[in-house]
């Protein structure tokens, strides 16, 4: 029988260099939209990517991307590796997560920064962090009466989790002004947990919920007694490493590889597909491009020198053919 500690197991291993890397570039348009218009395609003509964090190794990101964009980019893995500094995210390894300060959650959580976009990794900190907390009752579910997950019920017998899940935008923001002044040094789950320890206890002391939920205050009065008299490094570990764990599920088919470099350098004869349909939502998203304006990119930023210049009428068009040449 599976056990509300047997859910969220690790199942994090070294992977290999991919055959294919994968890239969903969206074309801004519209008045407003032409210089950044001018900035990708200038970018894929110097077949060099700025500011761009990351790339995939999964066709999947095909599915979640290029039904509302216009590129597809497909790299050969070995030649991605020769000139550029990237690595994996390791997702379901924790550490690995709060390695540098959480640079890699960073990444997958916050999107930053976004190509041609953000300058600056360390917008919106307490944001990623606080989504460490705030799905937090979804980690240590309990078993329905058919065998099951409930998720509508959270095993927390000494409600800790329920604590950081309440208190999740004040004990985050205390993390992220930890980060701004310097005082932040967390490379694994061990110092994370050391850190979260010591805010939590403080937090207890000079903010009690005691006082603001004085309605309640015997059920928090209890929890806060556990926190500082009773609650253990090993307990807390166990409660973050499972949110990590939980949130690894949700993100690990995006197969993210993280670039260290200020840019993103492609590989010659790499492989552009274009979508071709002609019928743009708005400039924001897109459902195709018409033929002659592929043509006139193409031939106005000498594209077909550089690329292999494919298209396709749409996105599902586009998933059979990663499926049957392009699986790593």
């Amino acid at each position: 029988m599976i056990t509300e500690f047997q859910i969220f197991e690790k199942n994090w291993k070294p992977k290999n260099i991919p055959n294919w890397f994968f890239l969903v570039l969206r074309l801004p348009t519209g008045t407003f939209d032409d210089t950044k218009r001018k900035d990708v395609l200038s970018s894929l003509m110097n077949m060099e990517l700025i500011q761009l964090k990351g790339i995939s190794d999964h066709y999947h990101i095909s599915k979640s991307w290029f039904d509302i964009r216009d590129i597809l980019l497909i790299m050969k893995g070995s030649d991605v590796m020769k000139l550029n500094d990237i690595e994996p995210i390791e997702y379901f390894n924790t550490d690995s997560f709060c390695k540098n300060n959480f640079k890699f959650w960073r990444r997958i959580t916050q999107n930053s920064p976004n190509f041609s976009v953000y300058k600056n990794q360390d917008v919106a900190f307490s944001s990623a962090i606080r989504q460490i907390f705030q799905d937090l009752h979804y980690t240590n579910v309990k078993i329905n009466k058919k065998g099951g997950l409930d998720f509508r019920i959270t095993y927390d017998k000494n409600g800790v989790i329920k604590y950081i899940k309440e208190s999740q935008y004040v004990l985050s923001d205390k993390v992220s002004h930890l980060y701004h002044a310097g005082m932040l040094n967390v490379n694994t789950l061990n110092d994370f947990t050391n850190v979260m320890l010591e805010i939590l206890k403080d937090y207890t002391k000079d903010y009690p919920r005691t006082k603001n939920y004085s309605y309640d205050a015997e059920f928090w009065k209890k929890i806060e007694n556990y926190i500082n008299n009773e609650l253990t490094f090993k307990e807390l570990k166990k409660i973050l490493d499972r949110s990590f764990q939980y949130l690894s599920k949700v993100y690990e088919n995006e197969g993210e590889w993280y670039n260290n470099s200020k840019s993103l350098r492609i590989p010659r004869g790499s492989i552009l597909y274009f979508k071709q349909v002609g019928k743009r939502v708005d400039a924001y998203s897109s459902l195709g491009l018409e033929p002659e304006e592929i043509q006139k990119i193409v031939k106005n930023y000498g594209l077909d020198h550089i690329y292999q210049i494919k298209t396709v009428d749409n996105h599902m068009e586009m998933m059979e053919i990663l499926k049957n040449e392009y699986t790593n």
